[in-house]
């Protein structure tokens, strides 16, 4: 194989690589069901990037008044799990991820 047929045959491996990510669907995480979800989503994003036990327990309090679809509220339950493990880095990552599903 010559040069030229070897970049030829690399682009298109790439081309068809990056057609194929972008064509895939990328969210992990479920879309809230109601207002009070999406305010939970924002009060959890905010306790995570604050680091804040505190804040993680009010979550914790607003998810048990509610009931919520079970995908959603494991969702909320593996953030807050990093969280209390105080993986707070990757709940913020986790809450950041969810909030942006929201948006696709």
């Amino acid at each position: 194989m010559n040069q030229t047929n070897f970049w030829k045959m690399g682009l298109l491996v790439f081309s068809i690589g990056l057609l194929i990510w972008i064509w895939m669907p990328r969210a992990t995480y479920p879309k809230v069901s109601s207002p009070e979800s999406d305010r939970i989503l924002r009060m959890l994003g905010t306790a995570c990037g604050s680091r804040s036990s505190e804040r993680i327990e009010n979550v914790k309090a607003e998810i048990a008044k509610l009931n919520l679809p079970e995908a959603e509220s494991k969702a909320f339950e593996q953030i807050i799990a990093l969280a209390d493990e105080g993986r707070w880095p990757e709940a913020q990552r986790a809450s950041l991820l969810m909030a942006a599903d929201q948006i696709n």
